[in-house]
Order: structure tokens, then sequence, then C-alpha cells
């Protein structure tokens, strides 16, 4: 079937009005921050000779690739893994002292009769670090201090996002301390611990977002740390935040074309220049 100019002309503003309204439905979709990351880090110096190594993946994988560690003398160092989510890797023996060891990591795919097929190295593969002359025997002193900043979605269209004005989002930074491995943020209920929300390595800083529907609640959570052998510091005061329902602009939360303001003006607008050039055009 053969489209004649009106059908063209309807097509291409069904088509302008679905691209203006694709970025504010976009900016209200939920923001996270991937948690794919290795302990110790790249070039991580002082690290105990006991230490685990610890890794997650960006594709939140649940069962552990291999891994293992080498030497500076090219000597492979065998690891037991375990764990879930956050998958430890850990020598048999203490590694040496004052030595410069590479974390070798690769996933396999499609293993038959004890062959490894499909293998490529994983994100982390190659990280090197350098190991103290030290033991650690005991839990490291971590002192915590945390940092909590709340805030709204920016201005999108014009519009308001939802009766509460946009979407939330709290950044949560603790002290970050060479001691410790790495990081968890668990979410805190009237009955205690609920689940972890989210966890990082050398860094504690994170981001969490929450819909307009959350305005009013008051949401805690608490900071733990991880030493390299696993041991946890338990954060000693809950990190709480109310989701105020302040004044502020955000981006168009509803569905379809009808309710967004801006992109169905500029639909009618182009429509009528299209239009009244058609009928011109006619005439002449």
């Amino acid at each position: 079937m053969r489209l004649g100019k009106n059908h063209l002309v309807t097509l291409f503003v069904c088509l302008l009005a679905i691209v203006s309204y694709i970025p504010s439905a976009l900016a209200c979709s939920p923001r996270f921050k991937e948690m794919g990351w290795i302990s110790p880090p790249r070039e991580a110096k002082d690290i105990p000779r006991n230490a685990i190594i610890w890794l997650t993946l960006y594709s939140g994988e649940e069962k552990a690739p291999k891994g293992w560690l080498e030497d500076q003398d090219g000597n492979k160092v065998e690891l037991n893994v375990s764990g879930k989510e956050v998958f430890m890797y850990q020598p048999n023996k203490p590694l040496k002292a004052n030595a410069t060891y590479k974390f070798h990591c690769k996933v396999c795919f499609g293993d038959r009769t004890g062959e490894e097929e499909n293998c490529h190295p994983c994100q982390h593969d190659n990280t090197r670090f350098t190991t103290s002359s030290a033991l650690e025997t005991s839990a490291p002193t971590y002192n915590e201090s945390n940092d909590l900043k709340h805030s709204r979605a920016p201005v999108i269209n014009m519009s308001m996002c939802g009766a509460s004005g946009g979407t939330h989002f709290l950044t949560v930074k603790g002290k970050s301390d060479p001691k410790i491995a790495w990081y968890e943020l668990t979410k805190l209920t009237k009955d205690g611990k609920d689940h972890s929300e989210t966890h990082t390595n050398s860094v504690a800083d994170f981001s969490l977002s929450f819909g307009a529907n959350r305005s009013g609640e008051k949401v805690c959570y608490q900071l733990d740390a991880i030493s390299y052998t696993g041991k946890v510091i338990p954060g000693d005061k809950p990190i709480c935040q109310t989701l105020d329902n302040f004044v502020g602009m955000g981006c168009n939360q509803t569905q379809g074309i009808s309710k967004n303001p801006t992109s169905l003006l500029w639909s009618l607008l182009v429509f009528a220049l299209l239009f009244g050039f058609r009928r011109k055009a006619k005439r002449s």
C-alpha cells in the first residue's frame, strides 16, 4: 500500500512526539551504580600477608570465576574460592613478605569432560598488589565518619515529577581507610538488619535513589567495614534520612504523550506548520 502525503505527515508528527517524550521518561528512571570491584585494589601497598582477595563482577554473576595468584618470580599460588555475589579467594598459607603479586581470573562457559571451553579473562584480571611484612591478627581500628546528602531530580521539560517534585537521591560517604578491604551498606528495619543494599571496595561512597512515592518515608542504613581477613567492624550508629517532600522541580513520570504538555505542544506546532505549507502548495 502506498502512503499518501497525509499519512506521511501524520507519521512524522507521531514520531516527533515519541522522540520528544523519551528524555522525560528516562529522566525518572532509577539510577543504579554498578558494583564490580576487587580488593586489594590495583597497585595497593602494605596488604596483610594473610589477606583474602575479594571480588565482585559488573554482571552480578553468582558463580565465581576461576582465580589464582602469580608472584613476582612467576610462581602460581592456588586459591580456595567461596562466597556468593562477593567472592572470596584465599591462599592455603600466608603470602611472602614485601612481595608483589598479580591476581588472575577467567570466566569459562560450556565446560565438558573436564575441559575448559570458551574462556576469557574476567574484568579484574592482572590486578597487582604488594604485601607488607605483617599478618592481620585482629580487627583494625576504624573510626566511622559519615556524610549524608539528600537531593532531587533536576528540571526536565518544566513539569513536576509526581506530587512530590521528583526522584530522591541519597549519597552516603563514609571514611575510607587503607586497612579496610571493603564496605557494605545494609538497610535497617524496625526488626533489625534487612539486607545488603550495596557494597564497594576502597572508597566508601554509595548512591541510592527512591521514587516520588517514597516521599515522607524515613530510611535508615548501617555502614559496616570489612577487613582484609574478613573481620567485620560494624557501624556504631544508624544513618537515617527522611525523604522530605520539599519544593523541587523534576521530570514528568506520567505515561503517554497526551500528558506531556511539552511534547504535545511541539507536535501540534509542527503539524500546523506542515499542514499550512501543504495547503499553500495546493493553491499555487
